[in-house]
C-alpha cells in the first residue's frame, strides 16, 4: 500500500470585531466573536494584532449609512471583507505587526505601529486588521497602545486642514490669530496643540468641562459658550485669520463675519455623499458639476476662503505626527478607555458629544498580543 503524507487541515481561526448589519444608526452597532481572521493577501499588506482602537464620530455617520454606495462598490473587490452585511467601524488603531508582504520595506514583523483606514474602507475595531503599507507607520516610543490608538485619523484630519488647506507651517503660523470651535473635541485639542506649537495666537470656544484642559493647553483665548453668548463675545474681538469650524453650517455666517478679509474658513463636519443618493457613477458626475458651479461662483465673487472638508489620506502627516509627539508637543487627551465587550456604550456615549478628548477601546492586553498563523 502506498503510503502518502497527509496535509494538516489548518483550523479555521475567528476574532471578535464592533460591526454594524444594517444602517440603521447606533442602535445597529454590535460585538460579534464569529469573524474570520484575515491574512496578509497582497504582496503591500501588513497585519496587525491590535491592541487598541478608538471611537471616532465619523463611524456614528457611518451606522446612518455614510458613504454606504462607494463602500458597497469598494468590497467587491476587497478579499479581506467580510459577508456583504457586515461592516467593521473604527477609523485609527494602534497594535503590533504579524506579518507583512514582500514588497512592505517600512515596517516589519514585531514593530508596534499605529495605522488608519478611509471613511469608505472596513474598519479597524477588530482584533487582527490587514492595511496598506500606506496606512500603517511606527508608533511614537513614548505613547502606549491606548494612547497611540487615539490620534491617527484625528491627525490626519488636523494636518490636511492646517497644513494643506490653510497652507500654515511652523514658520508661517506663528502670531496669527487663529479660532478652533469646540476646542474639547478630538479635532479640537489636536488643532490647538499644532497651532500652539507653531506659536500660534489660538482662541477656542468649549463647554464647562474643557476649560480646565484648554487652560493646560495653553489657549491664547477661551469662550466658555454653556455660560456666555459665545457669538456676542467672538464678535467684540479682532478678526481671526483662521477659523476652525468644527460645529458645521448652523455657525457658517458667524464664521464668515468674525473671519478677515483674506483669512480662510475651514468647516469639518463631513459633507453628504452625492453617490450615496445617486449611486457612484451619477453621483460622481453630478459632484463634479456641482464642484464646477462653485468655483464659477467663487470666481465671479473673488470668494477663494472657505473650504469644506476635502481630507487627503496622506501618510506623511502621520509620520509628522510622530515625531511632534515624542517631542512631547502634541499629545493624546483620552477621557476613558472601554473593553471590547462595552463597546455599544462607548457609541452611545460618543453619540452625546460632551467628551474631552478621545475615548478608546482596548481589544487585547499587549502581554498576549501573540498569534500563531496555524
Amino acid at each position: 500500500m502506498k503510503i502518502g503524507v497527509q496535509k494538516r487541515k489548518r483550523k479555521k481561526q475567528y476574532m471578535k470585531a464592533v460591526v454594524i448589519r444594517s444602517y440603521s444608526g447606533v442602535s445597529s452597532i454590535e460585538v460579534r466573536n464569529d469573524l474570520s481572521v484575515p491574512r496578509v493577501l497582497e504582496k503591500n499588506e501588513v497585519l496587525i494584532k491590535v491592541i487598541a482602537a478608538s471611537f471616532n464620530d465619523i463611524d456614528l455617520k457611518i451606522t446612518r449609512g455614510y458613504g454606504r454606495a462607494i463602500r458597497s462598490h469598494l468590497r467587491k473587490y476587497n478579499r479581506h471583507a467580510n459577508d456583504e452585511s457586515t461592516i467593521i467601524l473604527g477609523r485609527e488603531c494602534a497594535g503590533i505587526v504579524l506579518d507583512a508582504g514582500t514588497e512592505v520595506e517600512t515596517v516589519c514583523k514585531g514593530d508596534e505601529v499605529w495605522a488608519f483606514s478611509a471613511y469608505c474602507m472596513e474598519g479597524l475595531m477588530a482584533e487582527y486588521v490587514v492595511v496598506t503599507e500606506d496606512r500603517v507607520t511606527i508608533k511614537p516610543k513614548n505613547l502606549t497602545f491606548e494612547e497611540a490608538a487615539s490620534l491617527p485619523f484625528t491627525a490626519i484630519q488636523v494636518w490636511n486642514a492646517v497644513s494643506h488647506q490653510a497652507q500654515l507651517s511652523s514658520t508661517s503660523a506663528s502670531g496669527k490669530r487663529v479660532l478652533v470651535h469646540a476646542g474639547n473635541s478630538a479635532v479640537g485639542l489636536f488643532a490647538m496643540q499644532l497651532l500652539k506649537s507653531w506659536d500660534a495666537d489660538v482662541t477656542t470656544t468649549v463647554p464647562t468641562a474643557g476649560l480646565p484642559m484648554c487652560h493646560e493647553l495653553g489657549a491664547n483665548d477661551i469662550i466658555v459658550y454653556t455660560v456666555t453668548d459665545f457669538e456676542t463675545e467672538l464678535r467684540k474681538r479682532q478678526r481671526f485669520e483662521l477659523v476652525i469650524n468644527t460645529i458645521g453650517s448652523v455657525i457658517h455666517d458667524l464664521c464668515v463675519d468674525i473671519c478677515r478679509p483674506g483669512g480662510k474658513i475651514i468647516t469639518f463636519v463631513t459633507t453628504p455623499i452625492l453617490s450615496d443618493k445617486f449611486g457612484v457613477f451619477t453621483g460622481s458626475l453630478f459632484a463634479l458639476s456641482v464642484q464646477a458651479i462653485a468655483w464659477i461662483k467663487k470666481i465671479k465673487h473673488g470668494i477663494f476662503q472657505f473650504r469644506w472638508d476635502n481630507l487627503s489620506y496622506d501618510k506623511e502627516y502621520l509620520l509628522r505626527t510622530v515625531q511632534l509627539a515624542e517631542d512631547r508637543k502634541v499629545l493624546p487627551i483620552i477621557e476613558r478607555t472601554y473593553e471590547i465587550n462595552d463597546a455599544v456604550s462607548g457609541f452611545h456615549q460618543l453619540a452625546q458629544f460632551e467628551n474631552v478628548g478621545k475615548m478608546v477601546l482596548r481589544l487585547s492586553q499587549q502581554e498576549n498580543a501573540r498569534y500563531i498563523m496555524s
